[in-house]
Parts: C-alpha cells; structure tokens; sequence
C-alpha cells in the first residue's frame, strides 16, 4: 500500500471507531525547517481545538505487518489517554487590541523555512527570521501556541513592525531570560533523570554531587583538566582547552534562543564576565555562551555546533549551523 492510500485507510478507520459524534480530518502541517508531517485531526461536535496525530512514523511501522485497524486502535487509544479536550474563547483572537499583550517571538533559519515564511509575517535577522506566535493559556494546554500568519495581519490591519515592537515587549516579561553554567545545565539533566527514576530527596542530590566529584577527579587525572566546560579563565600566557560555557534560555526552555535578542541582556552579561562573546546555538530552545579570551577556535566552535545539530538535536528543534559573536564594545551580533 503507498504512503497516499495508507493516510486515507487509517483515516477511515478511525472514523468508524470514533462514530458520527466526530469528524476525522486528513491534514499536512509545516513545521519548522521544512519539515513535513501528515496526520489526522479528530474533532467532537462544537470543539475549538482538537489534537493531531501525525502518521509518518506509522507508515515503516504498516510496511513491516502492523495493521491498519491496530495502528487506529493505538489512535483512538492516544485520544481517550488525552482526556477532555479544552474549550478555548478565542474571541480575543479577532482583535488586534485585546490580543496584542500575547504576541511573543522566536527565532528560525531563514533559509531552511522558504516555504513557511510566504505564509508568516517575519523580520530577517542576520540568517535567520523572527517570527511571531500567540500563547494560548489554559488549565488542560501545555505550552499551547497559535502561529501568526498573514491572514491574521491582514485581520487586524498591522505591519510585523508593530508585531515586533509588541513582542520586544512581551516576551522578556512572559519568558525571562535565565542563564546557567554548563555545570548548572548538567547537573539538572542529572536531577531531572534521578527524579524520574528514583524520586526526589536528600539522596539524589548526593548522588549527583557524587557522581560529578568522580568525574571530575578523573578527568583531572587522566587530562589535567575539568571533565565539565564551567572553569575559570586561564592565567596569562597559560591556554585553556575546556572553555567556560553558559547556557541563555528561559524557564520554561521554550524558544529560549529568542532570548538573546532582549534588549540589553547580552550586554549586562557581557559586561558582568568582562568580554565579548561568542554564541552557539544549540537548538530554538537554548543559546550556549562562551566569553571571548581570545583562545577560541571558530573553525573549531562551528564544527561542534554542526556535528551536535546533525547528531544530537532533533530535525524540528535545529535553529542554524553558524556561530555568532556579541561584540561588547559595538553593543552587536555579527554572524562569523
């Protein structure tokens, strides 16, 4: 069966398991850098939001002997999992004036979103674009978001200037920016697995203390130097080898690379460790920092970022393979 005639198949059969009280939808959504994802939306009667469950990961699944009835089973399943779905007044959504306190940006790669970019009022910022979204709250909605798109600008009779100029606003108030050590970042993985698998307490967090003093003492051993990224600045005339890392995101680690377009926040931080700084971004979420002390590779700093984007992050969340460098004096961001 092609991947065509496998989309409508299952379509129809969660159609049939849902019965007449919903509506079982084909769609195709952009995602960011041009990702593609086809699936099925299931909407009850006077539902304004309703989820979606992509397929293309069914489809190998199906090739291999899955069937079609047990691939809608494991739907429907995921659906009755989620629970009730929320109703949304999005009256506020039609008027500029209510809604405009909500617009918030992030960043994208410009090149790897042609397509969806026709579509989204966008400003182009060095490679990449800063595109606006609303943040949708409510009790039963994780990070819920609706994507800004040209209908509504011409909806509500306003330029991506004022969008931004809103969302200059918004977003370093909704989502603040937060900056860690590489240690600190490290050590909450840590926590956060520990947590999952063995709970909270006094013990986990002695663990995790534990098992760094180990590494570090062996890195030291073996190395001479630290096993993490989080070390002072070298003397004068001594090279370092592991350079100090900071991570820029926000609490929520939602879109947190956008954070690195607050205004003056890079330059506080730039002033507080004494130098300019180079900026790798590790995924839409996150921006790692390193202070400039003059020992630093570029060819080096890019070949890190580009192996992790290829390897370690997935598709959707990649934002560019570049590096860029806040100069402290110039109050910039250059693309190096």
């Amino acid at each position: 069966m092609d991947y065509t005639n496998f989309i409508d198949n299952v379509k129809k059969e969660v159609q049939d398991i849902m019965g007449e009280g919903y509506t079982v939808t084909a769609t195709q959504v952009k995602k960011n850098n041009g990702i593609l994802l086809d699936g099925i939306t299931i909407a009850g009667k006077g539902q304004s939001v309703f989820p979606a469950f992509y397929l293309n990961s069914f489809y190998p699944e199906h090739q291999k002997g899955k069937s079609i009835a047990a691939i809608a089973g494991e739907i429907n399943a995921a659906y009755q999992e989620g629970g009730p779905q929320p109703e949304l007044d999005l009256e506020f959504f039609r008027f500029y004036q209510q809604m405009k306190d909500r617009v918030l940006f992030k960043l994208v790669h410009y090149r790897k979103n042609q397509e969806l970019l026709k579509e989204i009022p966008h400003i182009r910022f060095l490679n990449l674009a800063i595109v606006f979204y609303c943040k949708i709250t409510h009790q039963l909605l994780e990070n819920g978001t609706i994507l800004i798109n040209n209908s509504h600008l011409n909806m509500w009779q306003v330029t991506p200037e004022i969008l931004y100029e809103d969302a200059l606003r918004n977003t370093p108030t909704v989502y603040p920016a937060v900056i860690q050590t590489m240690d600190e970042v490290i050590k909450g993985l840590y926590a956060q697995e520990l947590e999952e698998n063995w709970g909270a307490g006094a013990e986990a967090a002695e663990c995790i203390d534990r098992v760094f003093a180990e590494q570090e003492a062996r890195a030291f051993a073996e190395h001479g130097t630290r096993a993490f990224a989080d070390q002072e600045a070298p003397e004068p005339g001594q090279e370092q080898t592991v350079h100090r890392m900071y991570v820029l995101s926000n609490p929520e680690k939602l879109f947190g690379a956008a954070a690195m377009l607050y205004p003056q926040e890079l330059g506080r931080f730039a002033e507080q460790v004494g130098a300019s700084l180079y900026l790798l971004p590790s995924s839409v979420h996150e921006i790692i920092m390193i202070p400039d002390d003059g020992f630093q590779d570029k060819e080096a700093l890019l070949k890190m970022v580009t192996e992790i984007n290829d390897t370690q992050v997935d598709p959707e969340e990649v934002l560019a393979s570049a590096i860029y460098y806040y100069d402290r004096k110039k109050s910039e961001i250059i693309r190096l």
